[in-house]
């Protein structure tokens, strides 16, 4: 029978081979084949021992069951091994960081017995025993380990949260030896001190919890307390399936804690949700409230809108959400959010869209603009009683609002592309015109340009006049445009009778129709003609003087006194108009009137303005061209770069002197009438509203280019010429301009000197007097002719002494090198003769250059030099050159000598030295100096020792010379 399990089981292969689950059924097979022979084996001896015919058995049971016993021991710990290793292969596939180590040390624990030789069903065979037994002691050690490694990965989770997912991944592995019941006990001490913990966080933030971003008040509230609720109510639920956890005494506390908090956090929730549920209905005043309103000081609109309302839509989807009761009022509001926040964002658009069309309207034109904004008041009027955030008629009012805003925006921005357009455009273009005639290349004589300036005149008066007119007739229309858009039927016929010729340029008072107010929030406007405010709280603003304001001033004398510039703010101009107004009527007709009057005479002042500025700039441009066309200004700025000329000049020689033609009295006189005639060129622009004046008074004066042609010839018709000339910033640069021309007087005499004293600095030998006028060249060709022979004489003089001192040098030096070397006399002559040859070697080559140069410029001149120092000017480098070659063979000569005459100087040296010694002795012992003798004999003696003393001094000299030659020195 062992036998027979054992082919069994090695049927497939090898124990160790085969499929674990399959080798453990097969052993289990077997198990079951013992279990069962040994059963019946025991029933037939009881059946034996029961029958008195039978006898039993001869042999004991151990001899038969002894060996199968051995083998099913054998079998149990194959089964074990096999068990063991099924059940800790799951290690392998688990995801747990650091748990892969295990895995591979039960991985090579079975592979050590895994390759063992015996076999392991060899039931007498030991070794599998010994093996066996060192296996479990190792399981024992990877299993301790592995509690261990739970109990470091457990110390290093931050909450019980983190515990719970970490242990119920350990459970998955279902590994008993890791006794997950003892660490769920410490998870119920982590949750007993996360229940405190959530506890003091509940007890410090319950009256202003932290509420998740963009949720309401109350709904972010009951989510905040929820979370707290989850946060004990997950582990707790996890801990209630895990057997005996919670029946345990130390889980005593936990519980009572858990059902403390649990209740209160319950209760905060059931709190909240009932008070919001009581509160919820004050939604309807909010919702009962008129859609606008209206700013009692600064008059702007507002959207009337209550954020409760919003609110309460989103409390309302939020406890949706959170699966709480609503109330039926927030139900309702919450289905119509749609329609509610539509009409809110429709109103936010119409208020902003009325407030810049507002902000758009000109200062000038909020006079002028009251019909359109009486409209616009009218239409909003509803939005601030009648029409509430319920009412069924918000689209009809949004509808009709917008079409309100639409019409006056195109109005508003009409009017102001107008005045942009044709008026603003054309009055820059005026004051950027230029009413002088300036000369672009080359200087004009004065006659010439006063000539081209009473020329230019004509021509851009004719385009200054057509400016104006074009200027007068988009002023006229668009006051009309504004007239046009009044709504009053008793005033329909006589609405557009506002200009009248008589007024058009009358001075108008200080009293404009504009005041200028100071009220309770600050300097504001305040326009009589209907604008409605509180009188009784303005008080006049001092103003400041000025030339040019609103009522335009038509002449000097009573600018000053009635002229007066206001200082507005920016928030003044955008209340101005916010202002209320209220409907034109009959009776209002007077102070239309006046104030097409005031726009009329304002923009003929804006007029006058952009006439001055062309005036002051063309003033401007001819002083800048007079004062900076002045070449002085380039002796102190070095970066000075003058403006071109106007007039042209002419330097004329009067024997003894140089003047000026024309003079500068003519060129003053000239310049003045060109400055008379830019202030001429306002004659033929006429002033604004003379037109009219033969006109019928039923509509405006909007003339024709041929009625403004015959208007412009009529001598009759009042000019701005007056204006223009007696303009302060005209006078001033008038007065600048007076006298200018006389006052460059200093500036010519200074450019006269300068030029002479320049002129006398440089002495070129030819003059280019094609930039001088015909009148000075003649005399101009003379004094240069007879300047030019007296700096040949002196030229000629001076380089007659460089040319003999160079011929002398050249001569002396070739005499010498032409000698031939005896002695060391001749060596020492030589060798000085070439040092001198090569320190003044530089100095004649530059030299040579120098004269042959200047001398061929005498012959070029016509400048008299005699033959003879042209001759030798010719020879002169062909003499250098040989003496440069004589110095040269000198040179390789005494190279060649070298070797014998060192010989004779070494010989000579010692003979002098010799010599020398016995001079001294001498000198010491029968010289001069020894006492005794008479003077006589010792000025006999001083001679006699001189000789000799030059004698050795001549030979020092020769040796030294030969000394330095062979550089024994």
């Amino acid at each position: 029978m062992v036998t027979a399990c054992k082919a069994f089981l090695n049927k497939d292969g090898p124990v160790w081979h085969q499929a674990k689950s399959d080798m453990i059924e097969k052993m289990n097979v077997c198990l079951k084949l013992y279990k069962t022979y040994y059963e019946c084996f025991q029933e037939t001896r009881k059946l034996m021992k029961e029958s008195p015919d039978e006898d039993t058995f001869g042999c004991s049971e151990m001899y038969i069951f002894g060996k199968f016993e051995t083998f099913q021991e054998r079998l149990e710990k194959i089964i074990d091994v096999l068990n063991t290793v099924i059940t800790y292969s799951i290690l392998q596939s688990s995801k747990i960081e650091g748990i892969e180590l295990y895995s591979v040390k039960f991985a090579q624990m079975f592979k050590k017995i895994l390759t063992k030789k015996y076999d392991v069903l060899n039931h007498r065979n030991r070794d599998f025993d010994s093996d066996y037994v060192d296996f479990k002691r190792t399981v024992s050690n990877i299993e301790a380990e592995l509690r261990n490694f739970l109990s470091d990965c457990l110390a290093r989770v931050p909450n019980i949260y983190e515990a719970l997912r970490l242990l119920a991944r350990f459970e998955k592995l279902q590994l008993s030896c890791l006794k997950l019941e003892k660490w769920y006990m410490n998870v119920v001490e982590m949750l007993q001190e996360e229940i405190g913990r959530l506890r003091d966080m509940y007890n410090e933030e319950r009256h202003d919890p932290p509420l998740p971003r963009n949720m309401p008040p109350v709904a972010g509230r009951i989510y905040w307390i929820r979370q707290l609720y989850k946060r004990i109510e997950e582990p707790m639920n996890t801990l209630k399936i895990k057997g005996d956890v919670l029946l345990s005494s130390k889980s005593v506390k936990c519980i009572k804690m858990y059902n403390a908090l649990a209740q209160c956090l319950v209760h905060y929730e059931i709190i909240y949700h009932k008070a919001w549920c009581e509160l919820v209905s004050q939604v309807r005043i909010a919702l009962s409230r008129p859609v606008l309103l209206k700013n009692p000081r600064t008059f702007r609109y507002s959207v009337n809108f209550d954020p409760y309302i919003v609110e309460v839509i989103r409390e309302t989807e939020y406890m949706w959400k959170l699966d709480l009761k609503v109330p039926d009022v927030a139900q309702i509001v919450a289905f119509s959010k749609k329609k509610i926040l539509s009409a809110f964002e429709q109103i936010k658009k119409l208020v902003t869209e009325n407030d810049s069309i507002r902000s758009d309207i000109i200062t000038i034109f909020v006079s002028m603009i009251r019909s359109q904004l009486f409209k616009m008041e009218k239409a909003f009027q509803p939005g601030l009683s009648v029409i509430t955030w319920t009412s069924l008629k918000i689209p009809y009012f949004c509808e009709n609002i917008s079409s309100v805003l639409h019409e006056v925006g195109t109005f508003v921005k009409e009017v102001n592309d107008l005045k942009a357009a044709r008026i603003d455009e054309v009055l820059e273009e005026m004051s950027a015109m230029l009413l002088v005639w300036l000369p672009d290349e080359d200087a004009v004589s004065p006659p010439d340009f006063l000539a081209k300036n009473i020329a230019l005149r004509q021509e851009i008066a004719d385009e200054l006049e057509s400016k104006s007119s074009t200027v007068e007739k988009a002023v006229i229309e668009l006051i009309n445009c504004f007239v046009s858009t009044i709504d009053c039927p008793e005033i329909q016929e006589e609405r557009f009778n506002w200009l009248d010729p008589m007024k058009a340029n009358r001075i108008m008072g200080s009293q404009t129709r504009i005041n200028f107010l100071s009220d309770e929030a600050g300097d504001s406007v305040l326009l009589h003609s209907g604008m409605s405010d509180r009188p009784h709280h303005a008080t006049p603003v001092e103003l400041d003087p000025c030339d040019m304001c609103i009522a335009c001033a038509m002449s000097r004398e009573l600018r000053a006194g009635c002229c007066w510039k206001a200082v507005i703010t920016e928030s003044s101009k955008s209340a101005i108009s916010f202002r209320e107004v209220e409907k034109i009527n009959q009776a209002d007709l007077p102070l239309i009137f006046q104030d097409c009057m005031e726009m009329f005479s304002f923009f003929n002042q804006k007029n006058l303005e952009a006439l001055v500025a062309a005036t002051k700039n063309s003033l401007e441009a001819l002083r800048k061209r007079v004062v900076q066309s002045s070449r002085l200004g380039s002796s102190t700025n070095p970066e000075f770069v003058p403006e071109l000329p106007i007039f042209s000049t002419y330097l004329v020689v009067k024997i003894p002197q140089i003047v000026v033609e024309p003079t500068l009295e003519d060129i003053q006189q000239h310049f003045a009438q060109g400055v008379t005639n830019i202030i001429d060129t306002h004659k033929a622009i006429v002033l604004w509203g003379e037109r009219a004046k033969e006109k019928p008074r039923t509509l405006p004066f909007v003339g024709s280019d041929e009625e403004v042609h015959e208007a412009k010839d009529s001598t009759k018709l009042q000019n701005y010429h007056r204006l223009v000339s007696e303009h302060k910033e005209v006078t001033r640069g008038m007065m600048i301009l007076h006298g200018t021309i006389l006052l460059l007087k200093s500036d010519v005499e200074a450019i006269r000197n300068k030029k002479k004293e320049k002129e006398k600095s440089l002495t070129p030998l030819t003059c280019d007097v094609g930039e001088f006028p015909e009148k000075m060249k003649l005399a101009l060709s003379v004094e240069c002719a007879a300047w030019k022979h007296c700096l040949g004489r002196l030229l000629k003089t001076n380089y007659k002494e460089k040319l003999d001192e160079m011929v002398d040098f050249i001569s002396d030096h070739s005499n010498i090198l032409q000698r031939k070397i005896k002695d060391l006399d001749d060596v020492r002559l030589a060798m000085n003769c070439l040092e001198d040859v090569r320190e003044n070697f530089i100095r004649i080559d530059m030299s040579l250059d120098l004269v042959e140069e200047m001398y061929a410029t005498f012959t070029k001149f016509d400048v008299s030099v005699p033959r003879d120092d042209i001759e030798r000017v010719d020879s002169l480098r062909y003499q250098f050159q040989n003496m440069l070659i004589s110095a040269k063979k000198t040179q390789e000569e005494l190279i060649e000598v070298q070797e014998p005459f060192r010989l004779e100087l070494v010989g000579g040296v010692d003979n002098f030295a010799a010599d020398v010694d016995k001079f001294n002795k001498d000198f010491e012992e029968s010289g001069p100096m020894v006492p005794g003798i008479p003077a006589r004999e010792a000025s006999d003696r001083v001679l006699l020792f001189q000789a000799r003393f030059d004698d050795l001094w001549r030979r020092f000299e020769m040796y030294s010379s030969g000394e330095k030659l062979f550089g024994m020195e």
